[in-house]
């Protein structure tokens, strides 16, 4: 998803939902192009570096920062 699309049709409770268990003081709508669901997914990303890389770990993110302008 483009982030100009994520403006447009991210829910904001479901952003919020999405960063449950993740310190953040950046869920607002001026991020919404951030959200997790404004990402490509992490399993298809893995599928896609198979041919080339193994992945050994994967961190999930306990804390979220974002500069305020």
């Amino acid at each position: 998803m483009s982030r100009g699309r994520a403006h447009d049709v991210v829910d904001m409770d479901a952003f919020a939902e999405a960063m449950d268990g993740v310190y953040s003081e950046s869920v607002v709508e001026a991020v919404r192009d951030e959200a997790p669901m404004a990402y490509k997914d992490a399993e298809v990303i893995r599928r896609a570096l198979e041919p080339t890389a193994e992945v050994l770990e994967r961190l999930d993110p306990v804390h979220n920062l974002k500069a305020r302008r």
